[in-house]
């Protein structure tokens, strides 16, 4: 705690910053009273977790939702945050329903939820890196206290696949355990990477402090270099059209439009009035994959694991990190790390529909 108010001391002092300070203070102090209650169990297993469903929206609900996307370029740019269950348009409304079926079945709070939101059209190349309150990680880093930034992660990431063109082969690659690029070779402990295919009307939910990307080429890590530009036409060849949103609990993340708006009665959107109608029943979507840490060890979860001796089959995969120096926790905007069989990991790479686990290991 001592540390939290030096912080808001420091930051106080300095005029142009007090509404930081105060932005600042409000959100840690509510992470220490999250962490000094409640179920302690339950939070410690679902802190590295990964779920995948599938069968979560029905393709007639995916084909509105992309259309919805589509209408609102807006959305591609920027990003907007609307209260759980208070949505204000067809988007906020699935996103909604989705959150409330997740929420009943697995005892999650439902009150004060904000929900950070996105969309993307087009299969682009997303380097690795963990979400976080951009604007006020903006001010972290313009402040600059202290050698090692402590960002404020969302609760939750979500990516919610719409439509996905048939030559796509775009996974969403997560790293449990880590959020930063220069986590993956700090100590000798083993690297989990899971590749999660584009699906349409699949659900990818995930804890949101871990570090996530997408390769384009699918095997850019494999690569030594690239030339030439990606195709983006036809989308029903090379589309790939997601919904990306994240749940922050109490304090929606800063500077980001609070959708208010009531829903009109000529909204060019489809209208419902009950949650069935925007995502499947629960009884309908089909878990497809599940990765979870029983974390007695929260800050140290993998077991430290020799690193394979280098073979033929061995090859070194060069990661490619998004943002500045404090939020990628290194200096280069690349990392090698080795993969001792490249077989398996482009086959991990190229997989149409099942998520794996590859293992990799500091270089």
């Amino acid at each position: 705690m001592r540390r939290y108010k030096l912080l808001a001391i420091i930051v106080f002092q300095s005029s142009s910053f007090i509404h930081t300070e105060s932005y600042i203070s409000e959100i840690y102090g509510f992470s220490i009273q999250r962490r000094s209650h409640g179920n302690q169990r339950k939070i410690k297993l679902a802190i590295h977790g990964a779920h995948v469903w599938d069968q979560v929206l029905s393709v007639e609900t995916c084909k509105n939702l992309h259309s919805s996307a589509c209408s609102n370029r807006l959305l591609s740019d920027s990003h907007r945050v609307f209260r759980k269950t208070q949505p204000t348009n067809y988007i906020e409304n699935v996103l909604d329903s989705i959150l409330c079926t997740i929420d009943t079945t697995m005892d999650t709070p439902n009150n004060h939820v904000y929900v950070e939101y996105w969309t993307r059209q087009e299969w682009k190349h997303i380097e690795a890196h963990a979400d976080v309150d951009e604007n006020l990680a903006k001010e972290q880093e313009k402040l600059q206290l202290k050698a090692t930034l402590e960002y404020r992660y969302p609760k939750h990431g979500h990516v919610l696949y719409l439509e996905v063109g048939n030559q796509v082969r775009g996974p969403t690659c997560l790293f449990p355990h880590r959020s930063s690029g220069g986590a993956l070779i700090q100590g000798d402990k083993r690297i989990d990477l899971i590749t999660v295919p584009a699906v349409a009307g699949r659900l990818l939910r995930f804890e949101g402090s871990m570090l996530h990307a997408v390769p384009r080429p699918t095997d850019l890590w494999l690569l030594p270099f690239v030339q030439g530009a990606s195709p983006k036409e036809p989308t029903e060849e090379w589309g790939r059209s997601v919904i990306l949103f994240n749940t922050w609990y109490d304090i929606p993340p800063k500077d980001v439009p609070l959708s208010i708006k009531k829903m009109k009665e000529h909204d060019e959107s489809p209208s419902t009035t009950s949650f069935e109608k925007l995502c499947n029943n629960k009884c309908e979507w089909e878990s497809s994959f599940v990765y979870d840490t029983p974390c007695d060890n929260v800050e140290s979860p993998s077991v430290p694991i020799q690193s394979p001796i280098e073979s033929e089959a061995s090859t070194m995969a060069k990661i490619w990190l998004l943002g500045t120096v404090p939020r990628r926790n290194h200096l280069w905007r690349t990392i090698n790390l080795l993969c001792p069989d490249e077989n398996k990991l482009r086959a991990a790479l190229f997989e149409p529909v099942q998520t794996k686990i590859v293992h990799l290991f500091p270089s």
